[in-house]
């Protein structure tokens, strides 16, 4: 208990005493005592000090000081304390919220650009269950990874959710859909539509407002063919046994389309 007070008081201690050693340093660089020696370092001709930067630019002008302190270089214009820094009669709180303020404001375009682009996530349905030759519902399997994806997407903030007309892809979908407060919409595929099937679902994905995120569930035969349709790239076909195949699309602002498949 007492070595662990002794480690926090001498933390604290340092944390301040920081401040007014940072001064010091300054001070030590900026006005360095006349005729001082540096351990380690050699005098310049004429009695100059290596670290006396007003003599440096007394003598060779101001070439020699960092062109960010040039005045109207970059720290004088972001901080307009620069000046009173270098005079070592500086606020390190209004430096410190000058700097906060320049992180904010080369934040918010980054910001601005990722809500601007649509995210679609592509997935097949989950293991299909022995119920019904022609529209089986989900296994055991099945429905714990339809489970799975819907903790996956528990942080994507979704606001659509969309699957064929069988009840393998909307059992797969739904609990997504739910937790995200939507209902799954049922986008039939036939033999009348199927060959513009993915196209015609890529066009309505890229109509959805900027900054969307939208889960797709698909089939076997269909999810590759979707991937191309939505991000213009070829996708790998998908034999009947993969499952787990996670697609997600991120189309930006200016059309283009970045594509990163994993594993749920």
């Amino acid at each position: 208990m007492g070595a662990g007070n002794e480690r926090r008081d001498s933390h604290q201690g340092a944390g301040d005493g920081g401040l007014a050693h940072a001064r010091r340093c300054l001070a030590a660089v900026h006005d360095p005592v006349p005729g001082a020696g540096h351990a380690g370092m050699g005098r310049e001709p004429g009695g100059l000090h290596p670290l006396d930067h007003r003599d440096i630019e007394r003598r060779d002008g101001a070439r020699h000081r960092p062109a960010g302190l040039q005045p109207g270089g970059f720290a004088h214009r972001l901080l307009p304390g620069a000046a009173a820094l270098r005079r070592g009669a500086w606020n390190p709180g209004a430096v410190l919220m000058r700097l906060l303020l320049l992180i904010l404001a080369l934040a918010l375009p980054m910001s601005s650009f990722a809500q601007s682009s649509t995210v679609v996530i592509v997935v097949r349905h989950a293991e299909k269950a022995t119920d019904d030759p022609r529209d089986p519902s989900l296994s055991d399997a099945g429905q714990a990874r339809a489970q799975a994806l819907a903790k996956a997407l528990e942080h994507a903030g979704l606001d659509a959710a969309y699957s064929t007309q069988y009840r393998r892809t909307r059992l797969t979908a739904e609990p997504a859909a739910k937790a995200a407060g939507l209902e799954v919409q049922v986008r039939p595929i036939d033999g009348g539509n199927a060959a513009t099937y993915a196209a015609d679902l890529a066009r309505d994905l890229r109509a959805l407002p900027a900054g969307s995120t939208a889960l797709v569930v698909g089939h076997s035969n269909t999810v590759p063919d979707l991937v191309q349709a939505i991000s213009g790239q070829a996708a790998a076909p998908m034999p009947e046994t993969e499952f787990d195949r996670y697609t997600v699309i991120t189309l930006d602002a200016d059309g283009q389309a970045r594509v990163s498949t994993s594993r749920y």
